[in-house]
């Protein structure tokens, strides 16, 4: 990541729009952010510099500035007269304030790249929602055609149950942090300028925890099986959502968890296939039942029925039940079919090879 160019740090073109720029900071701050990534310098880091790339960005003005200080930086990075990077990170400038006064208030975008103040602390540790989870549940074929309930666990974060999502044991205490003694930020000399930045060892919150939950390791949640019920409406479509609120990921500082999404899916069986509200399945009749037709029984989601085969039905012929598939909550039902499997005798008595001999005898060719 690049630390002096904020378009490098979030990823976008120089001429990018401001949804542009709020898609790329939301995608890195959820991947960088300190709650996700307990214990990880390097990530703070990353989330750092996005967030001090958004703060510019997003704003029209900073980000004018922004851009001309830039233009002009790598103009002299060119006759090696003037160090851009020394200005984030606290070099010596080879340049006086006066010489980019053509630029507007360069004091304002300095505050902008490091003195970023509670509104920068807010959005860093402050409350952020859950992310709602995506979860694909197979459901047999025979709840979707009556309705019905059905149980499934789900792997997902959950809020400690010891700490209470504090990440601190019960037993022990929050403590003014003594790096920033309670402030949450610190100073640091940048030339003739004073920076203020969030405090690296109690990530911008002001307070450290004395002992860390033993059961969470101070992450403030433990990652489990949870289980579910949920009620199936009858007819319910394939690839139908199902929400389960506040069942998704579980929030940041004490937001709301997102929602777990579930996805209907219609389980495999082995004897109906569904396709759409229709249902397929296979009838088994042997050679003289095709031959000579018959009256047999088919199973259906709603139990055996009496079907009659007509006489020379073929191999592979589908026999239509109509209303005999799944039925919506609201609308009509689908059909049954039904696909003629002929099995054919492998083995035969005497007897039955001197009646097929004789049969054969009156066919016409």
């Amino acid at each position: 990541m690049d630390e002096r160019d904020y378009y490098k740090i979030l990823g976008v073109k120089e001429g990018a729009a401001a949804g542009e720029i709020k898609a790329a900071y939301r995608n890195l701050a959820k991947k960088y952010h300190p709650d996700r990534n307990p214990n990880d310098k390097l990530s703070e880091e990353k989330f750092k510099q996005v967030s001090e790339a958004y703060n510019t960005l997003i704003d029209p003005a900073k980000r004018k500035q922004y851009d001309n200080i830039r233009t002009a930086a790598e103009h002299s990075f060119s006759t090696g007269d003037f160090d851009f990077s020394n200005i984030f990170k606290g070099g010596k400038r080879s340049h006086t304030y006066e010489e980019y006064s053509s630029f507007g208030d360069f004091g304002d975008i300095f505050s902008s790249f490091f003195d970023l103040g509670s509104d920068f602390r807010r959005e860093r540790y402050g409350p952020q929602n859950g992310e709602d989870l995506v979860y694909e549940l197979e459901v047999p074929v025979e709840t979707i055609a009556s309705g019905g309930s059905i149980s499934f666990s789900f792997r997902r974060e959950s809020v400690c149950r010891v700490c209470g999502g504090s990440g601190a044991d019960p037993h022990s205490r929050l403590m003014a942090c003594p790096s920033c003694r309670g402030r949450g930020t610190v100073s640091r000399q940048l030339g003739e300028f004073s920076t203020v930045r969030p405090c690296p060892d109690c990530l911008g919150r002001g307070t450290v925890i004395e002992k860390h939950c033993s059961n969470c390791m101070g992450k403030g949640a433990t990652y489990g099986s949870k289980n579910y019920t949920v009620k199936i409406p009858k007819g319910i479509n394939e690839g139908a959502k199902l929400r389960l609120k506040n069942e998704g990921a579980r929030g940041l500082q004490g937001a709301p968890n997102g929602d777990l999404i579930l996805i209907i899916k219609t389980k495999i069986h082995p004897q109906f296939e569904r396709r759409g509200n229709d249902i397929y399945s296979r009838l088994e009749i042997d050679s003289i039942q095709a031959m000579m037709g018959a009256k047999v029984y088919a199973a259906t989601l709603n139990g055996k029925v009496s079907v009659s085969v007509p006489p020379g039905i073929q191999d592979g012929t589908l026999l239509r039940l109509k209303g005999r598939g799944l039925k919506m909550h609201k609308g009509k039902s689908g059909d049954h079919y039904l696909r003629i499997n002929v099995k054919i005798p492998k083995r035969l008595t005497p007897e039955q090879k001197r009646i097929l001999k004789e049969f054969s005898k009156t066919r016409k060719i």
